[in-house]
């Protein structure tokens, strides 16, 4: 959400920059040509002028009429967020992307297992480093929740890939299946 309002600002940012540098051009060449203009070229000249500061301004009131609705829309994306960080913003993105890969994994990649549980732990712990690492939650019961919950899911992982070991027999699997459920 936060890509959209910036992109959209500087978009109208540079817009805005091109035509206050045609609009200085043209004020430097009708100062400089102000004496040989006559008034019909000087009365299109402040026509031009008057365009311009009325089609910046609306450009300005459209810019923010948009990011307003678009905030509306991508608000919830980022609710309890920190917004003073870029990379907490990319919360929502990053877990989305995460899942997607999941279901990925779970639906095209079958037959490797092994490959799917390094894949699993390598996402849990790039969550549990952003977590660490960005704190992305405005109140610390959130953060520690969330490093918490992701701590869980890695050691949970490392449990599972005991049992995708085949050197165990069934009732071994179990036994490390009992512990799973125990301890969490």
């Amino acid at each position: 959400a936060s890509d959209l309002v910036i992109k959209s600002r500087s978009e109208i940012e540079e817009e805005n920059l091109e035509r206050c540098e045609f609009l200085h051009e043209s004020l430097a060449f009708q100062a400089a040509y102000k004496d040989k203009q006559t008034e019909e070229q000087q009365k299109r000249t402040k026509e031009i002028l008057a365009e311009l500061r009325s089609l910046k301004e609306s450009k300005i009131e459209r810019a923010a009429r948009i990011n307003v609705k678009q905030f509306e829309i991508y608000e919830p994306l980022i609710k309890d967020m920190r917004k003073d960080r870029q990379g907490a913003l990319h919360g929502s993105l990053i877990i989305t992307l995460r899942r997607l890969t999941m279901l990925y994994m779970a639906m095209f990649v079958q037959r490797q297992q092994v490959f799917q549980m390094q894949v699993f732990m390598q996402l849990n712990f790039i969550a549990l480093t952003y977590s660490v690492v960005l704190r992305p939650f405005e109140k610390a019961e959130l953060n520690l929740l969330s490093i918490f919950n992701e701590s869980i899911g890695l050691l949970a992982s490392y449990f599972i890939l005991t049992i995708q070991d085949y050197a165990y027999d069934p009732e071994q699997h179990y036994e490390i299946g009992y512990y799973i459920v125990y301890i969490f």
